[in-house]
């Protein structure tokens, strides 16, 4: 074992965040779908598209044709922009529409939001605190864990900061919210923007420090390492100790 932070390889920690992100996929999926079922999410949105359809028939039946909504809105004629126009204006005006599709909305955050903390409290907090050294399945299968900087054992304090600040806020909510807004069109350029700025940010903070850090360990101050070389003190006291320890063998064994 060497004292002093062995960084991961670029490589171990790809791999084992890829392992670990098919993992985490499954897993939310697999909540999101109960809560799913549980909230009645498909029947809320079949009764959005019935009250669109019943609008959509009643414009055909106005102009005596059908409106392709499957056409870009360029290449229709006027005829058939004036009906997807009105049909929009309608849809908005609807009451039974709006108050649909507003709960739906506040359904998919509420989805989003709860399975994939679920899924984060297991595997990024749960699944570590039993390994030790904050190994996530995929960090144990390719022997990398994560430590404090100082080469101290991550507490639970730490990772539980590490997980909820870091990946479950920052890296997971943040552009998640982004893209459920930008799906129901709330949001336009806007949302592009700021997750182009959030993955640049990351970028840049595991280029520019020295532990190449990403943004969920800077915050926790730790450290991704190769746990087969690395030194993991219990606490700061043994820290402490090994380097009086070495301290006074250097001392002993100088000639001066």
């Amino acid at each position: 074992m060497i004292y002093d932070l062995q960084k991961a390889s670029f490589w171990k920690r790809a791999s084992a965040f890829l392992f670990d992100l098919v993992i985490m996929i499954v897993v939310v999926v697999g909540i999101a779908s109960l809560m799913s079922m549980a909230m009645k999410y498909e029947l809320h949105y079949n009764n959005i598209e019935h009250e669109r359809d019943i609008e959509k028939q009643k414009i055909e039946a106005e102009y005596g044709c059908e409106l392709d909504l499957s056409v870009g809105y360029s290449q229709m004629t006027e005829q058939q922009k004036e009906m997807y126009e009105r049909l929009d204006k309608a849809i908005s005006e609807n009451d039974t529409i709006q108050a649909a599709a507003f709960l739906l909305l506040n359904y998919s955050l509420v989805i989003c939001l709860v399975s994939t903390f679920a899924a984060y409290a297991i595997l990024e907090f749960a699944v570590p605190m039993i390994f030790g050294n904050g190994q996530t399945l995929g960090k144990k299968l390719f022997s990398i864990g994560v430590i404090r900087t100082n080469t101290v054992k991550a507490s639970r304090l730490v990772l539980f900061v590490r997980m909820l600040f870091g990946k479950f806020t920052i890296e997971t909510v943040l552009p998640l919210f982004v893209l459920i807004m930008m799906f129901f069109g709330i949001i336009g350029i806007v949302g592009p923007v700021v997750i182009l700025g959030l993955v640049l940010l990351e970028v840049v903070a595991m280029l520019a420090t020295r532990t190449r850090s990403a943004l969920h360990d800077l915050i926790a101050d730790c450290c991704v390492v190769d746990l087969s070389t690395q030194m993991v003190f219990e606490s700061e006291q043994a820290l402490l100790d090994y380097k009086k320890k070495i301290h006074e063998e250097n001392v002993a064994n100088s000639p001066y």
